[in-house]
């Protein structure tokens, strides 16, 4: 007997929600298995197409509305919009991120046709993939809440440097579907049987690639220091940059003799080359004490009077790596000419950064290289590219700030973990006021700094050497298979 519509729509909408405490801070992993078993149910039970959009769509809403609220933080309380605007913008993100599963929802429905009762196990997998695979590349994509990084704490992440986050993504899919099955027959031995054989096939093999050594060390351990400003994000961009440049260094001086100091993305706020003198002196600063400062700042091109936020290295290592994926509306606005001026939040400093063409490269010198990301960067597994996943050690910086108290920092440090994971490296974290932290190879946390506190967390990292699978092929083997199964479908359809 078919639920009724409303029922249908409510529960999916739940079910979208509860998915979230799958996910960092509340890293209850097993609603990354139920959550879309329960999809899998309520999409089995409609027979109409438009039902089916409508069904994965407010799925979409549930698990964006409360797994990005932290959109609305960033627009409210430091874009300084009425509470009113920011929640209209934020819902049309959500709105506009929530049609992906509703095309996702119009697939399956489609595919039901193709492989009628056994389309739960041959296309559901495969179409979810796929839509956090559009998710994560249409526009600037928004790769954010990808069911693999609800994993980084369970033993299958031994299993990211070969298959990475959208692999683990597939993983959990798979169980997932098997979950449905003894769902809709408890009583049936088998079909639970069949759930924990699998489950217990792939939480082992995890465990047992989780002690392979896909890199190993170079040198000695080297001492870092990761200094937390925690200025204050309202006052950021009107306190005179000497003060705030001053502050860090204070933070900065009992910390000299380590091998590795790094501030947070802009850190200094006048942009360079203003501020090369500054730079010239943690240059020196750095070289008398035989170690390496990196930090962030904005520098503009002289030809193009172009803007970029930056990552930069001075002292015995030298480089400086550009951003290349940008936030919308927080880094650049889209419909400039419409938006620029409507509120305080589209005429911040930082909404006026320009794309850097290059692809990311590791920077840094024999001695030490070092594979950048810049805040948002990180969440994309595309960034991973071959010369970042080959540096000594991983790096980010950020500015979580824009989130305030909200579930975005440990989402963001979530994400992080995945990708020292998936290239097996040591990933060092530097942000303005949390979540600073330093994580092993294994993605793990060794230590972290207490938020919204002017700090420095200190501890030691090992350059690594080696390439993981993933970091060496990237996805290109996932997307083709992914096509080759796309195109059966088609086949079957004709």
């Amino acid at each position: 007997m078919l639920l009724n519509n409303r029922l249908h729509y409510l529960a999916a909408f739940i079910t979208g929600a509860l998915l979230v405490l799958a996910f960092a801070p509340f890293s209850l992993w097993f609603f990354a298995f139920l959550s879309p078993a329960i999809l899998i149910y309520l999409l089995n039970n409609c027979q109409r197409l438009k039902s089916a959009f409508l069904i994965a769509y407010c799925f979409g809403l549930g698990l964006f509305g409360f797994g990005v609220s932290w959109v609305y933080v960033s627009i409210n309380d430091f874009g300084q919009a009425a509470p009113p605007l920011a929640a209209l913008l934020t819902c049309l993100l959500i709105a506009g991120l929530a049609i992906f599963y509703g095309l996702f929802g119009l697939a399956y429905q489609y595919s039901k046709k193709i492989f009628q009762s056994y389309s739960w196990i041959l296309s559901f997998p495969f179409l979810w993939l796929a839509t956090e695979l559009l998710i994560s590349h249409i526009l600037t994509g928004f790769p954010w809440l990808l069911l693999g990084y609800s994993m980084v704490d369970t033993s299958i992440i031994g299993l990211a440097p070969i298959i990475g986050v959208f692999g683990l993504s597939f993983i959990v899919l798979l169980l997932s579907s098997l979950l449905y099955k003894a769902l809709t027959n408890i009583k049936c031995y088998r079909r639970w049987l069949s759930f924990l054989l699998v489950s217990i096939l792939f939480f082992g093999f995890g465990h047992v690639w989780s002690l392979a050594h896909w890199t190993t060390k170079t040198g000695e351990p080297l001492t870092v220091a990761l200094v937390q400003g925690n200025t204050s994000q309202d006052l950021k961009w009107i306190t005179p940059p000497e003060d705030i440049f001053n502050h860090y260094l204070n933070l900065t001086q009992p910390y000299l003799d380590s091998d590795i100091i790094v501030w947070p993305e802009a850190a200094i706020t006048l942009v360079y080359p203003y501020s090369q003198p500054w730079l010239e002196y943690l240059d020196k600063l750095a070289m008398n004490n035989r170690g390496t400062i990196v930090t962030g700042l904005l520098t503009q091109d002289p030809h193009t009077q172009n803007i970029y936020n930056s990552m930069m290295m001075v002292g015995l290592n030298n480089g400086i790596y550009y951003k290349s994926r940008l936030v919308p509306f927080g880094e650049y606005i889209p419909f400039e000419q419409l938006l620029r001026g409507l509120i305080s939040f589209f005429d911040l400093p930082t909404s006026q950064i320009s794309h850097f063409n290059e692809a990311p490269k590791a920077i840094g010198s024999q001695n030490l290289s070092l594979g950048p990301f810049i805040c948002y960067e990180v969440a994309y597994p595309q960034a991973l590219t071959t010369s970042i996943a080959n540096a000594d050690i991983l790096i980010t910086i950020s500015n979580d700030a824009w989130f305030g108290r909200s579930i975005g920092p440990s989402q963001h440090l979530q994400i992080s973990r995945m990708r020292a994971a998936e290239a097996h490296r040591y990933m060092i974290r530097a942000t303005n006021n949390g979540i600073t932290a330093i994580i092993n190879p294994k993605g793990e946390i060794i230590s972290k700094a207490p938020v919204d506190e002017a700090t420095v967390l200190s501890g030691e990292v090992i350059g690594q050497d080696g390439q993981t699978p993933i970091g060496e092929w990237g996805y290109q083997p996932l997307m083709i298979i992914l096509t080759m199964f796309m195109v059966l479908l088609l086949l079957l359809s004709i």
